[in-house]
Parts: C-alpha cells; structure tokens; sequence
C-alpha cells in the first residue's frame, strides 16, 4: 500500500512560502493524472496511468481506504457526484465507470467514446459530460447510463475538432456547458437545445483549461504559451482581452472569487492571479519543474490537492487566500460584486423567461470558486447538526453513515 510522506519532506517542494501544507502528501501507487475531491468528506481519488483508481482519506495522518484497478489502460479522469455516492471514472481505452456508495463498480459503459476520453465533469446532481481526444462531446444522464446528447468532433456546426482539455458548467440564464479545445476554439453547448450554439474564433495557441469569472459575466481560459484569454459572456467569436503574463502553458485554472483565480502551470508552478485589471499577484506553490497535471480544491475551500506528472499529490493550505485575493484588489471586488449582482438579476430574469422546467440542469452554482465552497460547507456543516472542520486544524472525522465513503 502506498505511503503518506512526512510532513518535514514537504521542504523540498515549498521552503518558505507563505502558504504551506495542510497535511502531507501522498505518495500513490502510480502517475496520477488527475484528483476528484469527495463534496461533503474529507476523502479524495486519484486516477493513475496504471488504470488504477485510489481512495484516501486525507488529513494529519492519510489512509489509503481502497484500490481499484479499473482499466487496463489509464484513467484520464474522475467526477464525484454532488452527493458523493457516485465516483465516475474515465479510461483512455474510452469507457467510462461509476463506483457506487459500496465501493462496488456500478455501472460501466465500455464504448462510451471511440478514442480516448480526456476530461469529464460531473453538474446538475446527475449529468457528466466527457470529451476525447477526437474533439467529441457527450453529455450523459447517469442515472440510465446513457448519452442524452452527443457532439462529433468536426469543423462543420461548430463544432470541436481536436481534444477536448476542459470543461465548465453555467445554471443561468440557461444550462450552459463549456468546452475547450486543443484546436484553439472554445466551444458553448446550449443544454436546453442540446445544440453547439457558438464556437470562438480559433486561436493560434492551444486553450487548455476554463474558469467562469466576475459572477459569471467572465469566461477565462489558459493557453500553452501562457495566456489568459478573457471572454465576454455571450460574446464568444473574439476574445476582448488578453493577459499573456506567464512564463509557461496554464494547465489548470481554480477561481478564489470573482476577481481572482489559481493556475497551474506547465513550469511545476501555481499562482495567484488577478482577472481585470490583469496582473500576477503571487506564486503559491511550486513542484519542481514538471507540469501540474490536476490541481483541485477541496470541499470547504481550505485546501488545494496537486499532482505534477509523478506518483505524489500534494496538498496547499489555501484557508486565508480568500483574503489574499481580495487584499490584492481592493475597490475591485465592491464594485465587481455590484457589477455582477446586475448581471445575475438580468440572467436569473432569462432563465426565468424559459419554458423548460428541467431542474436537473439548474441545481448548479457556477463561478463562485473557494470562496463558494466554503460557504457550501458550512451551510451543510450546519444542516447536518455538526462543527465545520478545518482541515489545517487536523484531520476530520467523517460524517456518520453506513456507505463507503462515510465509513472510511
């Protein structure tokens, strides 16, 4: 069984930061190469090239609770339910599979998708969407295990043509789904119509990951060479703004607030930025010089899980950031927050207008990044009769219950 490090190991990857490490890391089995984070417990998977899927619990003291080899090929990526009863997992050998609250395999699709699946994400309490390396974007209902809609990669209907990098889901003003692509375009799927509505101007770079920012009047995506392409939303053919400020690709983005979001970067990097004004705000980890391969929040927002192309998940106290970013642009924030108070009325009135009264699809909260997360946890922290728990303060006992997860 793989081992956690000791925390004083943490010194080779940190130094003197001013964040540092929650708990210690944790060395897996294999490459991870990506991390799902459980919704209400202090639990997490790794996906890893052997094909493998890890559960552990993580904390002063991380045990590994299960290891389930999935795939004879890699797992590219993994989803927890909003519930956290349902674990997707997503092979390059292009099935998806779904681990029930027993740790038992539920489900499998085995041909879910005819070339290797690059990204999935769990939203509206029962949907995953999935995309490959072909520019394929599926869209699932789990609870039948079937897709409900399916995007072709192809030049024509605006479609994606090359690997799908990320994904990001909006509620309002309509459930909209959110796609990047290695071939430059950022594609928008209308999940009312189930239709491609827009597809952005290509770009002569590669869009590698999506964040939506300013209450959801924003949609930034990072780039290779090092950029942040900044959309307005519905105004998808050009982009009006650019920062191209890093050294290297942004492989990851997590946002703090609506002003301020975290990227991983392909230099081993992660680091705070400011989204308009535009600036590099600081660095707040770095993992040697290989790329950040996932790069994950926790439930509450106080801690950040890494892995970096090798066998070690690193975890980022990030439990006063919140008031690092907001520090960082003071004015900013009020004035945003007014701004997008406006937006959210005049998209909330839209999404009003519709005929459709699909719920599913509008469960979700978007763009609210760390510090929506901690609120989330601690109006269900309450809900359920018991403390918040900071993970900096120690490891946490789960939360009471005969499933899998709750008894870990």
């Amino acid at each position: 069984m793989a081992a956690a490090m000791n925390p004083d190991e943490m010194t080779r990857r940190f130094g003197d930061e001013v964040f540092g490490a929650a708990v210690p890391d944790i060395k897996a089995d294999s490459v991870v190469l990506d991390i799902a984070m459980h919704p209400l417990q202090d639990v997490c998977a790794f996906g890893s090239i052997a094909g493998t899927v890890e559960l552990w619990k993580y904390g002063r003291a991380p045990v590994q609770v299960a290891s389930k080899a999935l795939f004879k090929d890699s797992c590219r990526s993994l989803s927890f339910s909003a519930d956290g009863n349902r674990l997707f997992a997503a092979g390059k050998d292009g099935s998806i599979v779904a681990l029930d609250a027993t740790g038992a395999e539920a489900a499998r699709i085995p041909d879910a998708h005819s070339s290797a699946i690059t990204r999935s994400l769990h939203f509206a309490s029962v949907m995953l969407a999935t995309g490959d390396e072909d520019g394929t974007v599926a869209v699932w209902d789990m609870r039948v295990s079937k897709p409900v809609m399916r995007f072709e990669g192809s030049a024509r209907k605006r479609h994606l043509t090359d690997s799908v990098s990320a994904f990001a889901f909006s509620a309002s003003p309509g459930p909209t789904l959110l796609a990047t692509s290695t071939d430059g375009t950022l594609g928008v799927v209308n999940l009312r119509t189930a239709r491609v509505t827009d597809r952005s101007d290509q770009l002569e770079d590669e869009h590698l990951s999506v964040a939506i920012m300013k209450g959801g009047r924003k949609v930034v995506t990072g780039t290779l060479e090092g950029g942040l392409c900044i959309f307005s939303w519905g105004k998808w053919g050009n982009m009006d703004d650019r920062y191209p400020g890093l050294p290297d690709s942004i492989e990851r983005l997590v946002p703090v607030d609506g002003d301020c979001l975290l990227a991983g970067c392909g230099d081993g990097s992660v680091r705070l930025l400011q989204v308009q004004p535009n600036r590099d705000v600081l660095t707040l980890a770095e993992l040697g010089d290989n790329s950040i391969e996932a790069m994950v929040p926790s439930r509450d927002g106080t801690l950040l899980a890494l892995s970096a192309q090798d066998d070690v998940v690193t975890f980022v106290d990030t439990s006063s950031l919140a008031e690092t970013a907001a520090a960082a642009s003071p004015g900013v924030g009020a004035a945003a927050a007014a701004a997008a108070g406006g937006s959210s009325r005049a998209r909330a009135a839209a999404a009003a207008d519709s005929d459709d009264d699909d719920d599913d699809l509008d469960s979700d909260e978007d763009g609210d990044g760390l510090v929506g997360a901690a609120a989330r946890a601690a109006a269900a922290a309450r809900a359920a009769g018991r403390p918040l728990r900071g993970v900096s303060r120690g490891a946490a006992a789960g939360m009471g219950g005969s499933d899998f997860f709750s008894d870990m």
